[in-house]
């Protein structure tokens, strides 16, 4: 690693500590407040364990907590996870206080999504004279609990006790923040030295060493060096590094040359010197020739370089002499310097991006604990985690890199439709270019989000299965990563794909059945299937580029015949594929039902998957599943993915309020959401507290006209920006 790429992970590394150890916190965060009155004159709740409805975004640990008790006692504080209705203590610290007014001093730690909890043994808690405490949850039971079910949610009544976490303002930690982030930007540039003529005239004496003009950068590493040998042939150079008077700064052991135009990349042979070196500034990478008559070549009139006397027995430290100013001719070097090596690896710019969202959203935080809306959870979590996905974008834009990354989109028809995935995808190929379409479904009345140049029609035969909404029910013979399949004991069913690019996956059932395959009008060929009851796949690749038609019949068939999806790509060497993998109607125990045929349709996707994307909730919420499905089916469903690839970038998202009825609220599904994040170390997106309400998004007109549920494209193109500006 350069001293310069050290810099920027210095800062960067220095600015996250300070973001963990939770010294980014606002001035007051106040709770509650206590009345004027001991507490058992108030509306008495004794020996009741109570819960904040509301919880940090940044980590709180030193607390300060008055009330007016009747008597001396101890007060247990907890932090308390929630998952509706269950309240549970995570920890919790006994504070002993005592008769008349209390101003309690305590450390206690918060974290982001805790919420707090406390019990105070024979006293009152609330009044109903103000109605403002924004809601708490509180057990039936008496006494400390470590866990209970609260009956609901509490909003009438006045806490009478106040706590406040008290920190540091955020504005004493821009200077660092902004230190960070230049260290980042002076590190991802690229600086060319020097250029490198079509041909040119070798130097015929072994007296020199020469170099381009231009001086080194400073502080980038050198990349690559491009240099013309001369085409007579091979010999020995010594590299160095001077400074503008000719001092050897640095020197290393002698290689041979190839002969013409060649690459040397330092740390690779023969290149002698070492990777990540990085001359200082206004310094010069120079190259003599050790034995042999031919030197690198030049071309005339195109600029100035410099021509030291060659001096074998010279050491670092040594001056070199000779004509310094060489007027009228080029040597054939150039050199790139090259930064991007710590930001490309290391994620930086995301971790200054979220310290920096971090200190920008405490505002909102203290606002959001006070009024209690919205929830005061994160808005997203757990970036950190998408590690391949982001060095796999990174390498597309890489010098010498590229490559495809593929993302897969899954879950119900937040993603299956339109609205939010056709921006999604647009953005992600404007931004890293598109190498691909992915998964296609083979539900012609409700396809995935197809774009020009993509569809399908089958005859009318087909019977056509669909996962969604069967209750845990598994399907009778099988299905693909999205949970649908056509299948046929008939010998007349046809059906046409249209389809762009060089490669396409076909992937069956094996049920005893037979069909047939043209591809552009070309020979049929048959695939005949065992009666294994498994999945299987046929890969055509070499083709074309450019659009194809692919003709489906059962002419032959003797069995059953099951297609479950199809599979285009290679458009481009280089880019970005977005999998559609979605499922109108889908709830968590779908998913649960068909986990096992998912695991067994991606574990023959063609491709690599670097990150998987999932919406889910809308269909559990509206249709009152229980949270203990919903959240089996989601970790059930990232699992069928792991299995396959281990290391790939999960990213769970939360959707927006809908306007059907919210039998099982979206509050606790974004509860139970950030739950299992943090739990299962996925990334996380706050659709519910991200936007408004539905009566609030529907009057902006963001859901499509007659629809409660789904997204516009004017919406989803905000949630799409959100999502690759937070995880891509």
């Amino acid at each position: 690693m350069s001293a310069f790429d050290k810099t920027a992970r210095d800062a960067v590394a220095a600015l996250s500590a300070q973001v963990d150890d939770g010294l980014y916190r606002d001035v007051t965060v106040t709770i509650g407040r206590p009345q004027s009155a001991a507490l058992v004159t108030g509306t008495a709740t004794a020996n009741r364990t109570f819960v904040l409805e509301s919880s940090p975004v940044v980590p709180l640990t030193e607390w300060q907590c008055s009330f007016l008790a009747s008597g001396a006692g101890t007060m247990v504080v907890g932090a308390f996870s929630r998952v509706d209705p269950t309240n549970t203590a995570l920890r919790s610290v006994n504070v002993p206080f005592v008769a008349g007014l209390n101003a309690l001093t305590f450390d206690f730690e918060l974290n982001p999504g805790e919420r707090l909890g406390f019990y105070v043994a024979d006293k009152g808690y609330y009044t109903s004279a103000v109605g403002d405490s924004g809601g708490y949850y509180i057990s039936v039971a008496s006494g400390w609990q470590a866990s209970f079910d609260d009956p609901d949610l509490t909003t009438s009544q006045q806490l009478q006790i106040s706590f406040v976490a008290q920190g540091r303002a955020p504005a004493e930690f821009q200077a660092q923040i902004d230190a960070a982030q230049g260290a980042i930007d002076a590190a991802d540039q690229t600086v060319v030295t020097g250029a490198v003529g079509a041909g040119g005239t070798s130097f015929y004496n072994s007296s020199f060493v020469a170099g381009p003009l231009e001086p080194a950068p400073g502080g980038l590493p050198i990349a690559t060096m491009l240099i013309r040998f001369p085409t007579s042939g091979a010999g020995t150079y010594r590299a160095y590094n001077v400074d503008a008077a000719g001092k050897i700064l640095a020197m290393w052991a002698d290689f041979t040359s190839v002969a013409g135009l060649t690459t040397l990349t330092p740390g690779v042979a023969p290149c002698p010197i070492p990777a990540d070196y990085a001359p200082p500034d206004g310094t010069y990478i120079v190259f003599g020739k050790v034995s042999g008559t031919n030197h690198i070549t030049y071309t005339a009139a195109t600029g100035d370089t410099r021509q030291y006397d060659f001096n074998a027995a010279a050491v670092v430290g040594d001056t070199l002499t000779g004509a310094l100013d060489r007027t009228g001719f080029r040597v054939n070097v150039e050199v790139t310097y090259a930064g991007g090596i710590a930001n490309r690896l290391g994620g930086l710019d995301s971790k200054v991006a979220t310290a920096r969202a971090r200190i920008g959203g405490l505002e909102a935080s203290t606002t959001a604990i006070e009024s209690r809306t919205p929830s005061g959870l994160p808005i997203f979590f757990g970036g950190q985690y998408n590690y391949k996905l982001r060095f796999g974008l990174g390498k597309i834009h890489a010098v010498g890199g590229g490559g495809l990354v593929a993302i897969a989109v899954a879950g119900d028809s937040l993603h299956q439709r339109p609205g939010l995935t056709t921006p999604f995808r647009e953005q992600l190929y404007a931004r890293h270019g598109k190498a691909g379409h992915g998964w296609i479904n083979i539900d012609t009345a409700n396809p995935t989000d197809y774009t020009t140049g993509y569809s399908l029609t089958r005859s009318a035969g087909w019977t056509f299965y669909d996962a969604n909404d069967k209750s845990g029910v598994a399907p009778p013979l099988c299905v693909g990563a999205d949970g649908m399949c056509i299948s046929t004991a008939g010998t007349t069913e046809t059906a046409t794909l249209n389809f762009i690019g060089t490669k396409l996956h076909i992937q069956h059932g094996r049920f005893g059945g037979t069909f047939e395959y043209q591809l552009d009008g070309g020979s049929w060929v048959a695939v005949a299937a065992d009666s294994a009851g498994t999945l299987a796949a046929v890969n055509l690749t070499g083709l074309a580029a450019g659009a194809h038609v692919l003709n489906i019949r059962t002419t032959a068939n003797t069995g059953t015949v099951a297609i479950v999806g199809f599979a285009a790509w290679g458009e481009a060497d280089n880019g970005v594929i977005v999998s559609n993998h979605a499922n109108r109607g889908m709830n968590g125990i779908d998913y649960t039902a068909i986990k096992t045929w998912v695991t067994a349709s991606l574990a023959l996707l063609p491709f690599d998957l670097a990150a998987v994307q999932i919406v889910l909730g809308t269909n559990d919420s509206r249709t009152g599943k229980t949270l203990a499905s919903y959240t089996t089916g989601v970790v059930d469903l990232f699992a069928a993915y792991t299995a396959r690839w281990a290391d790939i970038s999960r990213i769970k998202v939360t959707p927006y309020q809908h306007g059907a009825t919210d039998a099982t609220s979206m509050a606790s599904i974004r509860d139970a959401d950030f739950a299992a994040a943090k739990a299962g170390g996925y990334a996380w997106y706050n659709g519910k507290d991200d936007w408004g309400t539905y009566a609030q998004m529907n009057a902006l007109g963001a859901f499509l006209s007659g629809d409660n549920l789904h997204c516009n494209i004017s919406w989803g193109q905000a949630i799409a920006s959100e999502l690759i500006d937070e995880f891509y």
